[in-house]
């Protein structure tokens, strides 16, 4: 289903929610339609070794510091230059570097001379990057590239490790693959390793130990964070053929088994047919050892395997799965059904 689809859909009442590319374009919503917003893509600048610019340690933080000042504005970028953002739980953890990173690019002036060759990679890195844009052939200076969160591990519709959701896996996942050098390299993934197994026993060592690892992976200014973009997601509460009750994530926004797991249908609240609206079809095998793995297959797995039952809660750790009670009375052993998922636009299967 494409987004201009969606949104006429949307405001007639006949799609609840649509899990894609805003479809009101960031504009104004309808009175019967309401959004979510959470982390979308993240924009990294990256400095080209071969160029003079990316000879030394301080050439590459000089033309990091330039680009993300030469940047323009998009409708829903967000100018920040660090890998954790606020829709991290540890964000607050790194509050104060946050801060002293914003102050130093205050201080960053254009230098005389020839003006930064840039390159993109994306539909919002072309956007920021206007006039300075030079074509595949010509020499260049830094690439400011689009990563969007989508393209990483999708754990095959199964419980993701509790940490995924820290800032500090964020930001090595993002940062990691563009350290050259191997003992920068090795000392990074030791970092992470020793905060994804858990082994801080206090949480001010947790606190540090991500620190650190973000400091490592940005001492280099190999790739450089220096902006997000915001989801918008919109569903309709309409009444009474709108849903309520809506919950989301702040990185997977309505994506999520917490949405399928709290959205109500205001007409029907426990029997009735939830339609979510999606840009591709499905294609991906129905197959819960090793399919699932594209957004329809993902979202209709979440739905069917429940796993928002033992999502990592605070702290990245393990929380005990809420179980489904039944109501017991003296004649009877009732258990109230939900709502049935039909996805509109992903094929004629896509139902749970």
């Amino acid at each position: 289903l494409e987004p201009t689809p969606a949104a006429a859909q949307l405001r007639s009442g006949t799609l609840h929610a649509y899990l894609g590319a805003d479809p009101f374009g960031g504009g104004r919503l309808p009175a019967n339609v309401s959004a979510v917003e959470s982390l979308g893509a993240s924009v990294v600048v990256s400095v080209n070794p071969a160029a003079p610019a990316g000879r030394t340690r301080e050439s590459r933080c000089e033309t990091t510091n330039r680009t993300a000042r030469a940047l323009g504005a998009a409708p829903g970028f967000v100018a920040h230059p660090y890998p954790i953002t606020p829709f991290h739980r540890d964000f607050l953890e790194h509050f104060d570097l946050i801060q002293a990173r914003r102050v130093e690019l205050t201080g960053v002036k254009e230098l005389p001379g020839a003006p930064l060759r840039l390159r993109a990679k994306g539909a919002l890195a072309r956007r920021l990057v206007g006039a300075r844009l030079v074509g595949e052939g010509g020499p260049w200076d830094a690439l400011v590239e689009e990563i969007d969160p989508g393209e990483t591990p999708a754990w095959n519709g199964w419980l993701a490790p509790p940490w995924l959701k820290s800032g500090w896996a964020h930001a090595h996942r993002l940062l990691a693959p563009a350290l050259s050098d191997p003992a920068a390299r090795k000392e990074a993934d030791l970092l992470f390793q020793r905060l994804a197994s858990g082994a801080p026993a206090e949480r001010a060592e947790a606190v540090e130990a991500g620190r650190r690892l973000v400091a490592r992976l940005l001492a280099e200014c190999e790739r450089v964070p220096v902006g997000y973009a915001v989801r918008r997601e919109a569903y309709g509460t309409e009444f009474s053929r709108g849903i309520e009750n809506v919950a989301h994530d702040s990185q997977a926004g309505l994506a999520s088994p917490i949405f399928v797991r709290t959205a109500k249908l205001k007409d029907f609240p426990w029997n009735g047919w939830l339609r979510v609206g999606l840009p591709g079809r499905a294609q991906a095998a129905w197959n819960p050892l090793g399919g699932f793995t594209d957004p329809a297959g993902r979202f209709l797995w979440r739905r069917k395997a429940g796993s928002a039952t033992g999502s990592p809660c605070r702290r990245g750790r393990w929380r005990r799965p809420r179980r489904s009670r039944c109501r017991r009375t003296r004649w009877r052993r009732r258990l109230v059904p939900a709502c049935s998922v039909r996805l509109e636009g992903a094929g004629p299967r896509a139902r749970a």
